[in-house]
């Protein structure tokens, strides 16, 4: 299988074969956007031809060809919104319900809009609950497209975060009962929220005096709220042993990363993804940083090896 990632005007890509549970990764690496694809133009006519242009870098330095491919984009190219449900609700009532929902919410824009839907676990309650992704035609075709024109076959498309997600449910230990990930941008934290398995609520966060503070939250405010006051906490004092992991994906400056890590290291509390070796890592000045770009890669992969 092939794995794509597109994030932060980077495209990169890993390709594995995958037995079972198991994988092998035979090529790695990255190559950087055009500049008509950061930030992208989603509702461009040239949006097709450029991304082609793109998987067919990707496809000339493949190691041998490869058929199915499983591509993640960022929240620049698609939009998530966490929605709720009853979870007794068949599956096409369900659907047109969070449809009305994102017509309702969207307007105008909604005509135009493409949107797709993937539940993530809740824990067994009576509430389900859904990630609407939504993004433009322009953005659906022109993946299919890009990918059917180097001879491969489109297979799976999400967002980031749920790339992101996945990776970090595999890894949990299960000693914590709260779990805060935050993904590293510009200048703040994309961030998810779960309570054991359970996707409670996601957003943005920053980071400012050594203090995390919401800016933003989809979902359940409440426990967000408190999961950043645990946080805040431990920043504070780094002998308490909160009931709280916190997950850090992408590459963090080390300034950044020691403002967030907090004075332990080794301390159980923070974690940090790195799914591949550091020298399979293209030279993208990744080496003068902390985390890995490749987190998402791990996420598709393991949507097959499972």
């Amino acid at each position: 299988m092939l794995v794509v990632c597109i994030k932060g005007g980077w495209l990169r890509y890993a390709q594995a074969d995958v037995s079972g549970r198991g994988f092998e990764i035979n090529c790695l690496g990255g190559l950087l956007l055009p500049p008509e694809l950061f930030p992208p133009k989603l509702k461009s006519s040239n949006l097709e031809g450029q991304l082609q242009k793109a998987f067919k870098r990707v496809a000339d330095v493949l190691e041998k060809p490869d058929r199915e491919v499983f591509v993640s984009m960022d929240r620049e190219w698609i939009d998530c919104t966490l929605l709720r449900s009853d979870a007794i609700l068949d599956e096409a009532t369900k659907e047109s319900y969070l449809r009305w929902i994102l017509a309702e919410r969207w307007g105008t824009l909604w005509n135009t809009s493409a949107v797709f839907f993937q539940t993530v676990p809740n824990g067994g309650g009576e509430e389900e609950l859904t990630v609407a992704c939504t993004t433009t035609e322009h953005v659906i075709e022109g993946v299919k497209s890009a990918i059917n024109g180097v001879g491969c076959v489109p297979a799976w498309l999400e967002p980031n975060s749920l790339s992101i997600y996945r990776t970090v449910m595999a890894s949990d230990d299960g000693k914590h009962s709260k779990t805060i990930v935050a993904a590293a941008r510009e200048t703040v934290l994309d961030v998810q929220f779960i309570d054991r398995v359970r996707l409670r609520s996601f957003g943005t966060l920053s980071l400012r005096s050594g203090k995390v503070k919401c800016v933003s939250v989809q979902g359940d405010g409440d426990f967000a709220e408190r999961c950043v006051e645990e946080w805040n906490g431990y920043l504070d004092d780094s002998d308490k042993s909160p009931d709280l992991r916190v997950v850090l994906t992408g590459e963090f400056s080390r300034q950044r990363f020691r403002a967030i890590k907090g004075d332990k290291s080794g301390d159980g509390v923070t974690v940090v993804i790195d799914p591949f070796p550091r020298a399979d890592i293209s030279a993208d000045g990744s080496l003068h940083k902390k985390g890995s770009p490749f987190v998402e890669l791990l996420g598709l992969i393991q949507r097959r090896a499972r």
